[in-house]
């Protein structure tokens, strides 16, 4: 029941201790029992039997970062072309993996249809286990553990079963999202299929979405429908351990502005607005709010489309 905790750079050369990355290296037959009951023969059943929603990417095979991306872009692609608003907010999950708690992950675990044994061999080593710490003088000769009344949380960066725990409880949120219709639909054009989701998530990256169209299309209404997205989610989060970090935040929103039959995108004092998130302590942050050229690069509305990007003012 110990562990070895190695600090690694997130940034090359920048060596504070809060911008460090702590890995923990265990014993490798309990990582790999880890890896064994959650990553592979829970994900495989929940690969199979579709309990993963389609929002969500990071943890599984054959899903990479850049479909987020691509997806992200063709919804921008979409609120173009239909001129209706589109409001996106980037949210971050602090220390995904190592905030949280036990009871929630196991009950998330348990309706997967993880033997309990399973649960309870992970969780309980974890929250008894002694934390030693490597540094560049060596490792340390005493540890931190937690306490009987206060026992360590969370999946551990290193723990090969911790990924697929997060994705359980990511799930638990995502379903919490649509039960309170804190959704966007889109319908094909050619088979009208409707498609819902609450947004795009990879791992701890989350992007939450507002889209309205038709009677909804109105940008103040789109805009508390995200502020509304960004509350549940981030409670959702504080429920089962976790937390948002407002300095890793922002939101954009694309709206649009006729003038004699032509179209450009609203500027930022024609759509006013915030987007607020409580920190640690409850109290509301308003988060980064990107003007148009930023919200080009990150939500990938089109530059140079019909060259009304050049009549665009922030």
């Amino acid at each position: 029941e110990s562990g070895l905790s190695v600090m690694l750079e997130k940034t090359k050369g920048v060596i504070q201790v809060d911008k460090l990355r702590a890995i923990l290296l265990m014993e490798a037959d309990f990582n790999f029992y880890n890896g064994l009951m959650f990553a592979k023969r829970m994900m495989d059943r929940a690969e199979e039997r579709q309990w993963i929603p389609r929002e969500i990417y990071g943890g599984r095979k054959n899903h990479e970062a850049i479909e987020v991306a691509l997806n992200r872009r063709f919804l921008t692609d979409i609120s173009r072309q239909r001129r209706t608003p589109l409001a996106i907010a980037s949210v971050d999950a602090q220390t995904c993996y190592d905030r949280m708690a036990h009871s929630i992950a196991s009950i998330a675990a348990q309706g997967w249809q993880v033997d309990p044994s399973a649960i309870v061999a992970m969780l309980i080593t974890i929250q008894r286990m002694k934390f030693f710490l490597r540094t560049a003088f060596g490792d340390s000769t005493t540890h931190f553990s937690g306490t009987p009344m206060s026992p360590f949380q969370g999946g551990c960066q290193g723990n090969k079963g911790a990924p697929a725990l997060w994705l359980v409880v990511s799930v638990a949120l995502v379903r919490l999202m649509h039960r309170l219709n804190l959704i966007s639909q889109l319908r094909a054009a050619m088979t009208a299929t409707a498609v819902t989701f609450a947004g795009f998530l990879f791992v701890d990256d989350t992007d939450l979405v507002a889209f309205s169209e038709g009677a909804e299309a109105d940008v103040a209404l789109t805009i508390a429908r995200l502020q509304m997205a960004v509350l549940i989610w981030q409670g959702g989060l504080r429920a089962s351990g976790g937390a948002l970090k407002p300095k890793k935040c922002s939101w954009s929103i694309a709206d649009f502005k006729w003038t004699q039959g032509k179209w450009r995108y609203s500027s930022l004092k024609e759509t006013p607005g915030s987007i607020d998130v409580p920190n640690l302590q409850g109290e509301l942050h308003t988060i980064t709010r990107l003007g148009v050229s930023e919200a080009v690069k990150v939500v990938g509305v089109h530059q140079a489309m019909d060259g009304n990007m050049d009549a665009q003012v922030n």
